[in-house]
């Protein structure tokens, strides 16, 4: 297996050149295949990273007189696989003797990368390549990505200089600001739609059985062709335009209730999709004189208890009745009022072995909560580095916990709430505070 980079160059890397991407050494000629695993991040920001390996498929394509065998992966779908969690096909059918170039911009873990090595040569063909490596010690919540550009990595490799379409695609790979404006604003926005249609939020839509990683190796082959009219653009081009119609409606409907601070009016669910939120957030987060926005929505219960029967539940384990008791009870009465948040937080719970009574105590704190009949209010954009929570602890504005996802903070091991939301009410005293 061949992982050894190119020797140093005596006076050190180039100018732009990034010395911390491993460069590789390969005749194009015995590449049969090209391995593309992208970062993490939004896709339409990896424009030049696509034009890239565009261009050496191409590049391979020339010299072999034949075009190499093509895999696009998401890092976390590898990372994910070399730590055992789920199973990618394509390892496990790796062709004998068959030389495959490991193109990524991406950091893997020792441990990582030694298992995606071993799988190549388990089967008998050679990976060529490697990523920047970090010891597997390195906390994830302490590891720096570095994700630099492949242009520095992919064009020492090409030796086909007469070959136009191949030159324009290293030189957009190389500044994808030089690209006609339309068609990047058409690439960008495909590919916008193609990460909104096939991220995590997409699970609360109906499912087109969409591959993100299918879309993206058409996308490589059609730019290694040429075209300026990639598939992409005629399956989700159209939809983002759509989507972007309706969000600038939404956006200009949005009152500024103070200098510098908007107020948006929850829409309907079927008027506002996925795709229409990716394109109202980048409407109002370039927008300069909206400084903060905020969204009003109904306000809700935080579970199916009313407040009179989590203080009911309350008395009794107050007064001595059994918290086993009482828990199954409790888990009755929400999973027939169809309350399948809380039933998973009671499991959760169950599984890490709490004891009943610390189980029951936040269900029926939650239970207490009672809604405000004018709404709730969601901050959703703030200067950077503004930390909204804190200004709200300052002058004792209650949080809405149940309004929020929450996500543990790796670097601090502390979870936090990736919104912030509080009751209408509130609202006179958070825009004193913001208005100063």
């Amino acid at each position: 297996m061949d992982l050894t980079p190119s020797a140093p160059r005596p006076n050190g890397p180039s100018e732009g050149e990034n010395p911390s991407l491993p460069s590789l050494r390969a005749d194009l000629r015995n590449v049969t295949s090209v391995l593309f695993v992208l970062d993490r991040g939004h896709y339409a920001d990896k424009i030049s990273n696509l034009f890239a390996v565009a261009a050496l498929y191409r590049a391979i394509s020339l010299e072999r007189r034949g075009e190499p065998e093509l895999r696009v992966l998401g890092e976390v779908q590898v990372s994910n696989w070399a730590k055992g969690f789920g199973t990618i096909d394509f390892f496990n059918q790796l062709r004998a003797g068959g030389t495959t170039l490991f193109v990524t911009s991406i950091s893997m873990y020792r441990r990582e990368f030694a298992q995606l090595a071993g799988t190549y040569q388990m089967s008998d063909a050679v990976l060529i390549g490697r990523p920047h490596l970090v010891p597997d010690s390195l906390p994830l919540g302490k590891r720096q990505d570095l994700q630099p550009p492949l242009f520095s990595l992919i064009e020492p490799l090409i030796t086909s200089p007469g070959d136009n379409i191949l030159q324009e695609l290293l030189a957009y790979a190389d500044c994808p600001d030089t690209l006609d404006p339309s068609f990047r604003a058409k690439l960008s926005q495909s590919l916008a739609t193609l990460q909104t249609r096939t991220g995590l939020l997409a699970i609360r839509e109906p499912s087109r059985s969409v591959d993100a990683n299918e879309v993206l190796h058409g996308l490589i082959v059609d730019l290694a062709s040429g075209s300026r009219h990639p598939t992409i653009f005629s399956t989700f081009g159209t939809e983002y335009i759509e989507a972007l119609l309706v969000a600038e409606s939404i956006w200009s409907d949005a009152r500024e209730v103070s200098p510098g601070i908007f107020q948006l009016e929850s829409t309907p669910s079927h008027e506002r999709d996925t795709l229409v939120q990716t394109c109202l957030r980048k409407l109002y987060q370039t927008d300069p004189q909206a400084r903060y926005v905020m969204e009003r929505a109904d306000d809700s219960a935080a579970n199916a208890l009313t407040p009179e029967e989590a203080d009911s539940f309350s008395q009794r384990l107050k007064f001595g009745e059994s918290p086993n008791d009482v828990l199954e009870e409790l888990k009755q009465l929400l999973a027939d009022r169809g309350d399948t948040a809380a039933g998973v937080r009671i499991a959760l719970g169950e599984d890490r072995g709490r004891d009943s009574t610390s189980i029951i105590k936040p269900i029926l704190q939650d239970g207490r909560y009672i809604p405000d009949p004018d709404g709730c209010l969601t901050v959703i954009k703030s200067p950077d580095g503004f930390d909204v929570e804190s200004l709200l602890e300052q002058i004792g504005v209650p949080m809405i916990d149940h309004r929020t996802f929450w996500l543990n903070d790796l670097q601090t091991g502390r979870a936090k709430r990736m919104t912030v939301s509080f009751k209408a009410q509130h609202l006179p005293a958070v825009l004193q505070v913001l208005a100063e």
